[in-house]
């Protein structure tokens, strides 16, 4: 035994349960039918007329019209519109005239509230549907809308009726809906032609076209008529209009000449070009030519007459930039630099690697940021940070100003937003810990929330495809805000618009489990998602406190025994610092009914960069989630989710060089505890988990075999290797794999530097390259139309059975990050059960009803 093992040996496992009756009979255990019958409740919008509230509801899994959304369909797809009248006891209904057969989801309203703008998929074919509330007619333009989940191409209203959006080029599907289905036509498409023999099927890629535009349009869309103009060339981001209306600022997107050096943080070779479009000509300007702008960092005026933007000079990395304010009709960019100052990283809370968004306000611009490790130098400086990076300074909202000292508006606040709530001309809104505040350019500070009030959660806007916290309230408007005062839930609301806002209760006395989806346009109902540890209710709420249940969802899962999570906490030394050890946790799953006297076989489950929380969710199954742990639960296995923090697993090794320590420490703690059977230990790893996992079982014992899937094997070739299924219909994405080793931050992978540089580094982290000491069983799972090439587990197996190590390896045709298929994850879980019975079975279970754990 090593010394390092025998000095965990030596640190007591601290544990705590919520303890489970072991005398009481175990109930009925999760199996996959269960999964197959499960409901949801999407996102929810109050119709302005007051009378209906609209919902999304998500078909049972097993009753989807396809699973070819996007790269999966779990948690993505099969949803419907609803409507639910809040002046009646009448059950909610579809809304009518709709397709039935077709993914369906809420993007928002028009300003008046006469239309409703839906995205509708059906096939892989992606559109959006214009509905007119009034009337249930429906209009269908034909142009497809560019999507993005980080909010690049969010549709903006330009008046009551008239609508903007980015739109693909003709024949083109958004990848985030219709990456796999659009593929599946394209390939079979192509095959077809070149098996008749009388159509060309190539396709050319290359590196010098500089300056080229991004293929799209831009596309204004009258919803009265139906009518669509063209009202620019080339794919458009970040469209944001103007206060006064009269302007609309975008950014066109140009492909990247070719060079050696670039900005090892951006993820595509683009740059994006600031277009300013006269609504009431159509003329297009240019007003920065030469300068990379950062999208989502344009924010306007209160009088429209000036735009603020984070950009660089074209080919400088983003880490260089600076903010600048553009005065129109000038042409000319004012920088606004942030001597001192460290401008804080969207990728701090897990999105990309740029400056959270200002403000401008009339005295300067208003920046989330920290101060710089060297403060007195008076340096602007912007660094790219980890997701949730440790042992930064805190953050604070700025104001800057050329020729001004910086002043800190939010000092002496906790826990401030980085995404703002309202601003004006003169002021900001943010949350803090303990109230949402209204601060002026002087720093006064008025708190808009009443005394006591703890625990707050606005209602951020999204989108369909944008979640909370990514899209930017729409300033002096009204937002429904959570919270707790007194020990009681209360719901209130704060306009805006006006003169002194304070928030308004409007619902008191609220349990503790609901969701609030969306308060009626009158303000006289509450529509609630209460969610038990099993079902759903979609409950309407009065002011009065009367609640009414109008919809019930997965009542199959009453009675359900769903095992107990348990914390574990242990002591590992720091990889960096020797002599000294920092405290981690891990969650451990229980499975329903083991006693104590008798270990159950174990599950750890390998992610890095994990901080798990051991809380149950409410409800525990919130979709139906092909990879849950209640799954392995069921069939009689306790489930780890190691603890592997960054700054722990990350060396000078490499970046997963610390994960074998981590997960032998885990190991130890866990047998420590009496928690799992030593000789029935089994890794698995999905996702970047499954080239961890890989990489621990070639740099550990102690396992009985390791479970690795849609992940990839070697960072080498997939340096230069291709995305995956995108490669198809986007060849330019040739290379896109890099960023992701030749980050310094922001990486779990991180090597700091490419193949060229040092391949040293890319050889000794490479788990192919380690195949010959992975001596235990694998079992190697895949699928053709991941962002991981399956051909990575093409070349892991070989390099197994070269070695002659156990390994058995399958793949699912026409399946992506994941399995969708009910038929394919009906036969992944006989084939999970077959591989991990042969190795360390469970053993029989304690009697109760319904023990079979079946899949």
């Amino acid at each position: 035994m090593s010394s390092l093992y025998r000095c965990l040996a030596m640190f007591a496992a601290v544990w705590s349960l919520a303890s489970f009756a072991l005398a009481d009979p175990p109930g009925r255990r999760l199996d996959l039918e269960d999964l197959m019958k499960l409901e949801g409740i999407g996102r929810a919008l109050p119709d302005p007329a007051g009378r209906w509230i609209l919902f999304e509801r998500i078909r049972p899994y097993e009753s989807y019209p396809d699973y070819g959304f996007g790269m999966y369909a779990f948690g993505k797809s099969g949803h419907e519109i609803w409507r639910l009248d809040v002046r009646s006891e009448a059950p909610p209904e579809p809304l009518p005239g709709l397709d039935p057969e077709a993914h369906t989801y809420l993007q928002g309203l028009s300003p008046d509230g006469a239309f409703l703008v839906l995205i509708e998929c059906h096939q892989g074919r992606t559109g959006l549907v214009i509905y007119e509330l009034a009337t249930g007619r429906l209009r269908r333009p034909s142009p497809v809308p560019a999507l993005s989940r980080l909010g690049a191409h969010e549709p903006v209203w330009i008046s009551d009726h008239e609508l903007v959006y980015a739109a693909l080029p003709e024949g083109a599907q958004p990848p985030d809906t219709s990456i796999r289905m659009a593929t599946g036509r394209a390939r079979i498409t192509l095959w077809e032609a070149a098996w008749r023999g009388d159509t060309v099927t190539a396709t050319e890629v290359r590196n010098d076209l500089t300056g080229q535009a991004v293929a799209g349009d831009l596309i204004r869309l009258d919803t009265r008529s139906g009518q669509v103009s063209h009202l620019g060339n080339g794919l458009h981001a970040d469209l944001s209009l103007s206060p006064d209306g009269r302007h609309l600022a975008a950014l066109a997107k140009f492909r990247d000449p070719r060079r050696a050096e670039r900005d090892r943080a951006r993820l595509e070779s683009v740059h994006h070009e600031l277009r300013l479009i006269d609504l009431s000509t159509g003329d297009i300007e240019a007003p920065a030519p030469g300068w990379d702008v950062s999208p989502g960092s344009l924010a306007w005026a209160a009088e429209g007459q000036k735009l603020a933007l984070f950009a660089v000079p074209q080919g400088a990395p983003w880490s260089s930039g600076t903010h600048h304010v553009l005065e129109l009709g000038q042409h000319r960019l004012r920088p606004y630099p942030h001597p001192g100052l460290d401008l804080v990283s969207e990728r701090e809370r897990s999105l990309l690697q740029r400056p959270e968004r200002a403000l401008l306000l009339e005295a300067g611009l208003a920046v989330l940021a920290r101060p710089a490790a060297d403060p007195e130098a008076g340096e602007s400086h912007f660094t790219y940070r980890d997701i949730a990076e440790a042992g930064l300074a805190r953050p604070d909202w700025y104001l800057i100003a050329p020729g001004q000292s910086n002043r800190n508006l939010t000092e002496g606040l906790e826990a401030v937003s980085p995404v703002p709530l309202d601003a004006g001309a003169t002021h900001l809104v943010v949350q803090a810990r303990d109230g949402i505040y209204r601060i002026d350019a002087s720093g006064r500070q008025d708190r808009l929330t009443p005394d006591g009030y703890s625990d707050i959660a606005p209602h951020w806007p999204s989108s369909m495809m944008a979640g909370a916290g990514i899209l930017r309230a729409g300033f002096g408007t009204e937002i429904l805000i959570e919270g707790r005062q007194g020990g009681a839930r209360q719901i209130g609301v704060i306009d805006f618009a006006d003169e002194t806002p304070r928030m308004r209760p409007v619902m008191a006395g609220l349990g503790h489990d609901g969701q609030a989806l969306a308060l009626s346009a009158g303000g006289d109902a509450l529509l609630l998602k209460q969610a038990s540890e099993t079902g759903t209710r979609l409950v309407l709420v009065t002011p009065a406190g009367q609640a009414q249940t109008r919809l019930s969802l997965n009542t199959h899962l009453d009675g359900l025994d769903w095992g107990e999570w348990q914390a574990l906490s242990y002591s590992v030394p720091d990889p960096a610092r020797p002599g000294r050890t920092h405290v981690v946790t891990s969650c451990i799953l229980m499975p329903p009914g083991r006693e104590a006297a008798h270990p159950p076989p174990m599950i750890l489950d390998i992610y890095p960069g994990a901080r798990p929380s051991c809380t149950s969710r409410t409800p525990r199954l919130a979709y139906p989630d092909p990879h849950s742990p209640y799954l392995w639960a069921a069939r009689g296995y306790a489930y780890a989710r190691i603890a592997a923090p960054r700054d722990m697993i990350r060396t000078e090794a490499g970046p997963i060089a610390g994960l074998p320590e981590m997960t032998r420490a885990a190991r130890q703690a866990i047998l420590e505890a009496g928690l799992a059977d030593p000789d029935r230990l089994i890794l698995h790893g999905l996702s970047q988990g499954a080239v961890a996992a890989l990489h621990v079982a070639a740099k550990t014992e102690g396992f009985a075999a390791v479970i690795a899937q849609n992940g990839w094997a070697d960072p080498m070739s997939h340096y230069f290797g291709p995305p995956g299924v995108h490669t198809d219909l986007s060849p330019d994405l040739l290379g896109t794999n890099m960023p992701r080793y030749e980050a310094e931050a922001g990486s779990d992978f991180a090597m700091g530097v490419t193949p060229f540089e040092d391949p040293d580094r890319y050889v000794t982290n490479s788990p192919l390259l380690m195949a010959g000491d992975i001596e235990i069983p694998v079992l190697l799972i895949h699928t053709d139309m991941d962002g991981f090439p399956k051909s990575q587990f093409d070349q892991m197996y070989a390099a197994l059975a070269r070695q002659g190590n156990p390994v058995r390896y399958v793949w699912y045709a026409g399946e992506g990050h994941g399995i969708s298929s009910p038929a394919n994850i009906r036969d992944l879980w006989e084939r999970l059960t077959r591989f991990t019975g042969e190795i360390a079975a469970p053993g029989p279970a304690p009697s109760g009803p319904d023990q079979s754990g079946r899949p």
